[in-house]
């Protein structure tokens, strides 16, 4: 080893849990992560540049108390230098971490988990933290997440968390989903800096907006300290990686009276357990207490057989089971709505299936009421699409396209609070528009049949 190489490598060894904080405005930081890096730009988020709607942002969504971040701490043990070819794949990152040097520790690991390398192992505030690295049963590289308190003995660690590797850049723990708490940023360590957007501000005309600070890397590491950053908002811009944060050291709690969705309820008890769900569905989304937010129901009715067929949990079967659709509006504390929907089964033969295809997705809070929901799919023979309209405030609906060549169905009258369809045509689906009337016959609204940001409404663009 020349002693160019070991110079550098003795200079990258620092000492332990070294502070730092977030000292760059953001005018500084957006103008650097101006470029994008998805290609995407919804349609949506075009039209939000121009609404001179005054945000309201919601009164967590802060950075409160300390921001901070702090290179995960290391020991003595040398951090190979950015060119080292182990740090090509995640599968051959050094192990990391307080505990990076504890042989005792790390022998004790691999007779406790199943892991062919270990990416990180330390102690984090009041947790001890393991990352390793596997190919699993199903012969897919994954990295887990393995916690317990800190000092823990490596036979104590609970696995909490697993996603697929693959080529994945940057490994990302968040230590739990409440809204404070630390974030662990790893990369090789030729990344010097990553970019955290903890919360977003929504907007009382729907639309969403974010801010972002600047993240010194250490070795290409750091611990984020957070606060007020709800699990399912924070986004994080490092080496190739661009995303949400999914991999929580510790679980979170779930409130027993409202867990999951109650696909086969019915009458009283289906709307309570779907009024109750969506409250807390949306407050733990949103960082918020569920005794802040207020939820009404929109929509409860049964799913048009013929329609429920062609949904994913019809599963092309007419055969007596009987489908639900609730749409809840959950006003938050500064007057802001999202909208929740939530679709449960109930089985003939007795069981019950049920999905969200939204949640806590926002909507302009002086249209909400109005902006109908819309359950579709194609036929079995791939030569229709069926449709129903759930638009109770509605006196009448029809489907148009957004193009002049889409011919326009016949208007259908709204009837416990829907109306269906079936047109000839399969894969345009995203092309039309729901047109509203009023009891005299007027149009009250033309809307896409599908919100823009329903998949993930707070995956935006500065």
């Amino acid at each position: 080893m020349s002693i160019e190489t070991q110079l550098r490598e003795a200079l990258s060894a620092r000492a332990d849990e070294v502070g730092g904080s977030f000292d760059d405005p953001y005018e500084r930081v957006s103008g650097a992560i101006a470029v994008s890096r998805r290609r995407r730009r919804t349609a949506a988020i075009a039209t939000v540049a121009t609404v001179a709607a005054l945000a309201v942002a919601i009164p967590s969504f802060a950075w409160q108390g300390r921001d901070s971040t702090t290179p995960a701490k290391k020991t003595t043990i040398v951090v190979p230098g950015p060119n080292d070819p182990r740090w090509a794949s995640v599968s051959t990152w050094p192990t990391r971490g307080s505990l990076a040097g504890d042989r005792a520790f790390l022998a004790s690991l691999h007779d406790a988990v199943d892991a062919q390398s270990v990416i990180y192992a330390g102690d984090i505030g009041a947790d001890r933290v393991v990352v390793t690295w596997a190919i699993d049963a199903e012969q897919t590289p994954t990295v887990t997440v393995y916690a317990q308190d800190r000092g823990a003995a490596a036979a104590e660690l609970v696995s909490i968390a697993s996603m697929g590797a693959f080529d994945a850049s940057s490994v990302i723990v968040r230590r739990d989903p409440t809204p404070d708490g630390w974030l662990l940023v790893l990369s090789p360590p030729g990344v010097r800096t990553a970019e955290v957007s903890p919360t977003a501000a929504i907007r009382s005309d729907g639309t969403v907006t974010r801010s972002w600070k600047t993240v010194a890397l250490r070795d290409g590491a750091a611990v984020v300290d957070l606060r007020g950053a709800p699990l399912s908002l924070i986004r994080v811009r490092v080496g190739r990686y661009d995303g949400g944060v999914s991999m929580p050291a510790r679980p979170g709690t779930i409130n027993p009276i409202v867990e999951g969705f109650c696909g086969n309820c019915t009458g009283q008890d289906f709307l309570d357990h779907a009024v109750a769900g969506t409250s807390y569905d949306v407050a733990n989304t949103l960082g918020l207490r569920t005794e802040s937010v207020s939820t009404t129901t929109l929509v409860n009715a049964t799913v048009d057989p013929a329609v429920l067929a062609v949904t994913s949990l019809g599963e092309g079967k007419q055969d007596g089971s009987i489908g639900r659709v609730y749409v809840g509006l959950t006003r938050l504390p500064g007057g802001q709505v999202v909208r929740t929907v939530q679709l449960g089964v109930e089985e003939k033969s007795g069981g019950g299936m049920s999905m969200a295809p939204e949640t806590a997705v926002p909507l302009d809070a002086a249209t909400a009421e109005q902006r109908p929901f819309v359950l579709y799919g194609p036929t079995t023979d791939a030569k229709a699409t069926r449709y129903q309209v759930f638009a109770p405030n509605a006196a009448g609906v029809r489907l148009v396209g957004d193009q002049p060549g889409f011919a326009k169905t016949a208007k259908r009258r709204v009837v416990d609070g829907s109306a269906t369809f079936s047109i000839d045509e399969t894969g345009v689906s995203e092309h039309r528009l729901v047109e509203t009337f009023d009891a005299f016959g007027a149009l009250t609204g033309t809307w896409p049949i599908d919100l823009p940001n329903r998949t993930d409404p707070y995956d935006v663009l500065p």
